[in-house]
């Protein structure tokens, strides 16, 4: 008799419903704040520096706080963890209606900080749990169904953010409700998640986040290929933080377009990450599937370098957007599928949290960068989506070069995905490490 499914199991929904719905909330806070500052502030420069800011501020508490919570995580029942962070998100929000009220842009600011910060400590837990509800033979394609469902809270984050920046100056009561009222209905679904033991870890606390930080990530260096997937994750990341800020800039010069088609834009990559994210986890099928990284990264850098441009068709430039989102997904999820596969048992969440320092650091350097090349270089947006789309194309000969394993994978995946239908029988009995004797 086939067991039952973990990946259909009420608690892995209700993990599903509860990372949707804290997901939306960041996203359409964070648009709100920064559309706001768009159409507030009366200079390039200020409308730049505030971008940056929004945007920095919402992941330097990974930098602050990762190494915390990844401590919390290994030491205490993670389903647990996640019920306290909601709450908290449910008390931010209500700090937010008090912004909104307001109509304090540096009160506004300080709450997206305060965002970040419940964010980063619900990280460890939402990832951490899944290789321990779900079976090896499952990871892929729950982290799919995770980065799916959490890049449809973008898509429809973004849109709603969208909409309720365009009515923020008349209905300022009315957002602050909506975000209130989701963080409430986020924290009861995490109280239906799958309940899980604690690690038991007995790592000593470190009060020094970067030194905690620095301790584990010397202990992933001994596993040379879990620290360069930890590294082609983080560089991915910091790529994404810049791709989203010029985003913005995008959208108003030298598109010109209004807060609404500026949400579409976004829309069109969460929308193609998550289509993307379905796909490589069941093209994976019950591994981890690496030949999917080369072809991420040569999306990504492919259709960065056309959409440099593609400004004058917004159709256009929303499909370039689409399958940016597409390569996205290709290229991130084999690499956070293998971090959480490969992660010892009782350190998965220092692990996760020392990936999200090295990441979340690198977007804050990002917000600083994109600062610079706007502000100080005045760039512009297009130029700085074609340095970007450069960027991958070197990313994908140095995976190549680094890695050719990668890009054997790679082949032998397009050919038995485009020219062949394989079934593999058996593949259960086939150890995830070490050897096999095969008869």
């Amino acid at each position: 008799m086939t067991p039952p499914s973990a990946i259909r199991s009420v608690g892995f929904r209700a993990l599903l419903a509860t990372q949707f719905l804290g997901a939306f909330n960041d996203n359409a806070f964070r648009l709100v704040v920064s559309l706001a500052a768009v159409r507030l502030m009366p200079t390039p420069e200020a409308r730049s520096l505030y971008v940056a800011l929004a945007g920095g501020l919402m992941t330097l508490p990974y930098v602050l706080f990762s190494t915390y919570a990844g401590y919390l995580a290994d030491r205490f029942s993670k389903k647990r963890l996640m019920v306290a962070w909601k709450l908290l998100e449910v008390a931010v929000m209500l700090l937010a209606a008090v912004a909104f009220w307001l109509r304090s842009p540096p009160f506004m600011v300080a709450v997206v900080f305060l965002m970040g910060a419940q964010s980063a400590l619900f990280s460890p837990c939402k990832y951490g749990i899944l290789p321990e509800t779900l079976p090896d033979q499952e990871l892929s394609r729950g982290n799919g169904a995770m980065q799916m469902w959490t890049f449809l809270a973008i898509i429809l984050g973004t849109a709603a953010g969208g909409r309720l920046a365009g009515l923020f100056a008349e209905h300022r009561v009315a957002c602050a409700a909506v975000f209130v009222a989701i963080a409430i209905l986020g924290t009861l679904t995490s109280l239906a998640v799958t309940p899980v033991p604690a690690a038991g870890s007995r790592q000593p606390f470190e009060p020094l986040f970067w030194k905690g930080a620095l301790d584990t990530f010397r202990q992933v260096r001994a596993d040379r290929a879990l620290l360069l997937c930890i590294l082609g994750s983080a560089f991915f990341w910091c790529l994404g933080a810049l791709f989203q800020m010029n985003i913005l800039l995008y959208a108003r010069d030298p598109m010109g377009l209004d807060e609404t088609h500026t949400a579409y834009l976004l829309t069109a990559v969460a929308l193609g990450i998550g289509l993307g994210s379905q796909l490589a986890g069941r093209w994976s099928g019950e591994k981890v599937e690496f030949g999917l990284v080369p072809l991420g990264a040569l999306t990504l850098g492919l259709f960065s370098i056309w959409l440099s441009f593609s400004f004058n068709s917004y159709g256009l430039t929303l499909a370039v957007l689409f399958m940016l989102g597409v390569g996205s997904a290709f290229y991130d999820l084999p690499l956070g599928t293998y971090v959480q596969q490969r992660s010892p048992a009782d350190a998965k969440g220092r692990v996760l949290a020392c990936s999200a320092f090295l990441a979340n650091g690198g977007i804050v350097a990002m917000a600083g960068l994109f600062w610079l090349l706007q502000s100080v270089l005045h760039l512009g947006a297009p130029l700085t989506f074609l340095a970007v789309g450069l960027g991958s194309m070197l990313v994908v000969y140095y995976i190549c070069r680094l890695l050719p394993e990668f890009l054997l994978r790679f082949l032998i995946w397009l050919g038995t995905h485009s020219l062949y239908r394989i079934r593999i029988v058996g593949g259960e009995y086939i150890p995830r490490n070490g050897g096999a004797l095969l008869v």
